[in-house]
């Protein structure tokens, strides 16, 4: 009698996962997080501070042509011909309508005439920038295109 190899019967093979494919699969996933989390977030706060310091760039650049302009900054201290509220339409980054406390705003801006012809540009770390080490230190822009953080140590958290 011969017999079919078709015909004999099969055991079913189990559908899905056993659990140590499933262990596996967390613990790759798990050290992939402990990396790559940590270095996105570096990352993040890198290009927020770049942004900060491009916005105080381009403000100054605008306060130098109101100086070749005008020759000075203002005319009384307490109304200079830029105003950052006025002009640019915040005084937070990003672009914040709303007082700089509030939850979106990353710095805030603040410029300072200590005289007619000079000026101070200076970042201040607003809600989640003030965990970054660097941004927490801050940096000012002054009139003589001298860029220092507001905190010793931190010179290389600033850099281009």
């Amino acid at each position: 009698m011969m017999y079919k190899l078709n015909s004999l019967p099969t055991k079913k093979k189990p559908m899905g996962f056993t659990l140590p494919e499933l262990i596996l699969v967390l613990v790759i996933i798990a050290l992939i997080s402990v990396f790559a989390v940590p270095s996105y977030t570096d990352y993040v706060r890198k290009s927020y501070r770049s942004e900060a310091q491009t916005l105080i760039t381009e403000i100054a650049m605008s306060l130098d042509t109101l100086l070749d302009t005008n020759g000075r900054l203002y005319v009384d201290k307490s109304d200079p011909y830029f105003n950052l509220q006025t002009d640019l339409g915040y005084r937070c980054i990003p672009e914040n309508k709303d007082d700089c406390g509030s939850g979106k705003a990353r710095f805030e801006i603040i410029i300072d005439y200590p005289t007619e012809e000079t000026y101070t540009i200076s970042l201040v770390a607003r809600n989640g920038q003030v965990k970054d080490p660097c941004s927490k230190a801050g940096i000012t822009l002054n009139s003589f295109n001298e860029r220092t953080p507001t905190t010793a140590g931190n010179e290389d958290c600033w850099k281009k």
